[in-house]
């Protein structure tokens, strides 16, 4: 186990797992991993009305997957340091689940993992697998990242022009 990357009390926004599958696994694993994360003494994730008001002022609030990229800029507008992403594909006849916590700034990766499933009967166990994982990892500090101050808030749909925005204004 390398440097914990996850201060304690630091928050963490979780996107919406990929599903390559084609089965709905994608959902049911965001979901079952959002469960087991808000157990965690360390992670502390944002949570979903606040990321709908952060979205309402991108103008986005239709929108209905948080994917990674929306997700890193809500991060990045909100001042949180790091986003959990991740995927779920087929391989073989069973299932690879993969996760990476990344800086919202960045989008570096900090720590990546993955776990396996043999089949339908074995992903609640990958699942606990890829969370034991993340918890691990995300142990003292995001001290690697630099948390940014959150960004004016203001509506407008352009990332860039909010930080242009909040550079004149000195908010």
């Amino acid at each position: 186990m390398g440097s914990p990357v996850v201060g304690e009390g630091e928050q963490v926004i979780l996107a919406d797992f990929s599903d390559a599958t084609g089965e709905g696994l994608g959902r049911v694993v965001t979901e079952a991993l959002r469960v087991d994360l808000l157990a965690s003494p360390v992670i502390r994730l944002v949570e979903a009305p606040d990321i709908q008001s952060t979205l309402g002022l991108m103008r986005g609030e239709g929108e209905s997957e948080l994917t990674a990229a929306l997700a890193r800029e809500v991060a990045v507008r909100d001042g949180i340091a790091a986003v959990i992403d991740g995927e779920v594909a087929r391989a073989g006849s069973g299932y690879l689940l993969t996760a990476t916590l990344r800086s919202a700034e960045s989008g570096r990766s900090l720590a990546s993992m993955r776990a396996t499933a043999d089949g339908p009967d074995d992903v609640i166990g990958a699942i606990d697998d890829l969370s034991r994982d993340l918890r691990r990892e995300s142990g003292e500090s995001l001290r690697a990242i630099e948390a940014g101050k959150p960004l004016a808030q203001v509506t407008t749909s352009s990332l860039d022009a909010l930080k242009l925005y909040t550079e004149a204004a000195g908010v």
